[in-house]
C-alpha cells in the first residue's frame, strides 16, 4: 500500500499551459513547496487571470446537465475480461465527443439486476457517438480504468449515469442567476481554449473581487453579474437561496490581503481542494 502522491510543481510549472495530456488523469493533484495546491484540468474557453471556473456542464450522455441515459443494450454480465460497456440512447439530439468521459464516472443508476444499482466505475475513455443497426441509433463504448471493474451486470434498460471529470472543459465563472455549476478553481495565468494546465484549489491566490472583501471575510461564489467572488453581505437575494448559490454553498475561501474594491484583484486564501 502506497500514499497517493501530489505531482511536484514549481511557480514555473503552474504558469505554463500545455497542448497535451501528458499522460496525467483530468483531476490530478499537484502541490508546490509552499502549501499552494492545483488540480490538472483542460480549458472549454480561453481564461483570463484570477478568474475562477466551472465545469461547462456535469451530466450524463446528453444535452442537459445530469440527465440520464437509457441502455439498449442484451443483458451484460461482468468477467474478468470485462473491460468496456456499450451504452446507447434513442436521443435523435445527443452525439459523444471521443473521450469527453475520460477520467469521469459511470453509475449504475437503476437495474433489475441484483446488487447492480449503485455500482460506480472510473472511465478511461469513450469512443466517439456513433449509429448502428446493433445498437441503434447513437451509442458510444465506454472503457473502465484499468483497475476497475463492475461486480454486477446489469439489464437490458438499465439506467446508466456517464458524468464527465469535473475538470473537463472548464470555463470562466459567468455570474448571474444562470450560475448553475460550482467553482472548482482558479486560473492563475491566461489559458487558451482546449489547453491543459493547472488550476489552483488551495492556499494564497490572486482572484478578482465583486464588493469589497475585507480581510479575514470569507469569500463565496458570485450571483450577481460578475464572475469573481463576493462577501455573503451581497447575496441577500431569495433567488440566491432558491437558485443554491452562495448562500447554500461553502465558502470558496477568505480575504488574506488588504481590502480591495470592485472588481479588483484581491488575495484570497482558496479552500476549495486541498
Amino acid at each position: 500500500m502506497s500514499f497517493i502522491q501530489y505531482v511536484e510543481l514549481d511557480s514555473k510549472d503552474v504558469k505554463t499551459t500545455f497542448t497535451s495530456k501528458l499522460g496525467r488523469a483530468l483531476g490530478t493533484m499537484g502541490a508546490t513547496r509552499d502549501g499552494r495546491r492545483f488540480a490538472w484540468a483542460l480549458a472549454g474557453e480561453a481564461l483570463t487571470t484570477g478568474i475562477p471556473i466551472t465545469p461547462a456542464a456535469l451530466g450524463g450522455l446528453g444535452t442537459t446537465a445530469l440527465t440520464n441515459i437509457n441502455t439498449t443494450i442484451d443483458t451484460w454480465e461482468p468477467s474478468s475480461t470485462s473491460r468496456s460497456i456499450v451504452l446507447s440512447t434513442t436521443w435523435s439530439t445527443w452525439g459523444a465527443i471521443k473521450d469527453e468521459y475520460a477520467d469521469g464516472w459511470l453509475v449504475v443508476e437503476e437495474s433489475t439486476h441484483a446488487y447492480a444499482r449503485g455500482q460506480s466505475v472510473r472511465v478511461k475513455s469513450n469512443t466517439a457517438g456513433s449509429t448502428s443497426t446493433t445498437d441503434s441509433p447513437l451509442h458510444t463504448v465506454i472503457t473502465f480504468a484499468d483497475d476497475d471493474y463492475l461486480k454486477a451486470g446489469v439489464n437490458t434498460g438499465a439506467t446508466i449515469q456517464v458524468v464527465p471529470n469535473e475538470y473537463f472543459d472548464v470555463i470562466e465563472n459567468d455570474g448571474g442567476d444562470s450560475t448553475t455549476m460550482p467553482i472548482v478553481g482558479v486560473a492563475i495565468c491566461e489559458v487558451a481554449d482546449n489547453a491543459y494546465f493547472w488550476a489552483q484549489t488551495w492556499g494564497p491566490c490572486a482572484v478578482q473581487n465583486e464588493g469589497t472583501l475585507v480581510l479575514g471575510e470569507n469569500a463565496y461564489q458570485s450571483t450577481d453579474a460578475l464572475q469573481g467572488l463576493a462577501p455573503l453581505s451581497l447575496s441577500t437575494a431569495a433567488t440566491d437561496v432558491a437558485n443554491y448559490k452562495v448562500v447554500v454553498r461553502p465558502a470558496i475561501g477568505w480575504c488574506l490581503g488588504p481590502s480591495s474594491g470592485d472588481t479588483d484583484m484581491g488575495l484570497v486564501f482558496l479552500t476549495i481542494r486541498p
